[in-house]
């Protein structure tokens, strides 16, 4: 199962901003519908974002489950070297960019974030959306839960998350194994194309392979477009959590109560 995914430098995107520059992906703007609000150290904190296309942006539209973008792309959008294109679907990315609310990878942090797959309100795996230029969407993005139930008080924040879409298909690598380790053709093999099929000499004779060579096949390929970004716009999401009284003051306040009570109750005599 697919998973939306936290954003890395090594991963393979095309920023589609909109600077006027030609390009038959979708592109607009990402903003956080709250960006500050103040909260309790037991809340969960939910995440909503809008996605507006852009009035200048090709229209985003998926059918037949991904594989038909209906125009919303081309081969420039394409990589080149792919053999064949798949599908296409919605996903949704989170960079942690100056984040104080939770890593993937340190458990220090005070929150644990999920995000938000289920529907109708997430864009997560959809292959089948229309959104025309210059309309908005708001979808539910995730949630930061405190760990043990319970975050320290103070300001978090946290400023990058993206929406883009995912291509699917094939391209040439090398074959590897159950294990993920790469496979090499042995003495004796026949050479094989890239769809596993043995090759055939012009008498219909299968062709050797040469000893050591890597096996090639047509092989599972990603690519994403990320089509907006809140990191663009600059504003962070902001949540500053509140301290938990102390037991003294909640006794203040409940005397506090007890007194209000009593005087109320001798303007009734």
């Amino acid at each position: 199962m697919f998973k939306p995914f936290i954003r890395s430098a090594a991963m393979v995107s095309l920023a589609m901003l909109a600077s006027g520059q030609a390009s038959a992906a979708p592109f607009g703007t990402l903003t956080f519908n709250t960006p500050f609000a103040v909260v309790s150290p037991t809340d969960s904190i939910d995440v909503w974002v809008t996605f507006t296309l852009d009035a200048a942006s090709p229209n985003l539209l998926l059918e037949n489950g991904g594989e038909d973008t209906n125009g919303t792309l081309d081969s420039s959008d394409i990589p080149s070297h792919w053999l064949s294109y798949t599908r296409s679907y919605l996903n949704t990315y989170y960079g942690g960019v100056d984040d104080t609310f939770s890593t993937f990878t340190d458990p220090a942090y005070p929150y644990e974030f999920d995000f938000h797959t289920s529907q109708p309100d997430s864009l997560n795996f959809l292959d089948m959306y229309s959104l025309s230029a210059g309309q908005s969407v708001s979808y539910k993005f995730g949630t930061f839960n405190p760990v043990g139930g319970m975050a320290p008080a103070g300001t978090y924040q946290f400023l990058d998350t993206g929406l883009t879409l995912n291509l699917e298909g094939t391209e040439e690598g090398q074959l590897t194994d159950f294990n993920g380790d790469p496979v090499f053709y042995a003495a004796g093999d026949y050479l094989l194309d890239l769809n596993g099929d043995t090759v055939l000499d012009e008498n219909g004779d299968p062709v050797m392979a040469m000893e050591g060579d890597p096996v090639l096949a047509a092989i599972r390929a990603e690519f994403s477009i990320t089509m907006a970004n809140t990191g663009a716009a600059g504003v962070y999401f902001v949540r500053e959590v509140t301290a938990v009284p102390e037991p003294e003051t909640y006794a203040m306040l409940l005397a506090g109560l007890g007194l209000v009570g009593f005087a109320a109750r001798r303007r009734l005599h």
